[in-house]
């Protein structure tokens, strides 16, 4: 009787140990998909900021130069 308890104890063990592992793996999986999006997340947010910088930067040149022209047609 106390051999079948035993192998129960180790049987029940076993099988804990290896839900452990993996819900372990999962977490693991799911905080690396986590940061590759986060990355990706950051590198879209530079690319539309340098996006914002190239179109305000055409902006500004488009003023100076409606401003250079209606400066040189008053005089």
């Amino acid at each position: 009787m106390c051999a079948n308890r035993v192998l129960w104890i180790a049987l029940t063990l076993f099988l804990m140990s290896a839900c452990g592992v993996d819900t372990a793996t999962t977490a693991a999986t799911a905080a690396k998909l986590k940061a590759e999006e986060a990355k990706a997340g950051r590198q879209q947010l530079e690319r539309v900021e340098k996006k914002l910088e190239a179109v305000n930067q055409r902006n500004m040149d488009r003023l100076e130069k409606a401003d250079d022209a209606s400066s040189s047609s008053e005089r």
